[in-house]
């Protein structure tokens, strides 16, 4: 097991030795993975359909 840290709040979590913990989500650059704990990955969606013009949500 390891511990996971979340890049934007420090929440941690355990997970398997080459997994993430359930419900995180994690993204990657040249250099490194950063881990997001499920209440920050709620808070960026949320930010993201935030800004969605209106006729996005018209059908």
């Amino acid at each position: 097991m390891v511990t996971r840290a979340c890049s934007r709040c420090g929440t941690t979590a355990e997970a398997d030795d080459d997994g993430i913990p359930e419900g995180w989500s994690f993204s990657t650059d040249r250099r490194r993975v950063e881990y997001t704990c499920p209440t920050c990955v709620r808070a960026n969606i949320r930010s993201i359909e935030g800004k969605l013009p209106e006729e996005y949500w018209e059908y």
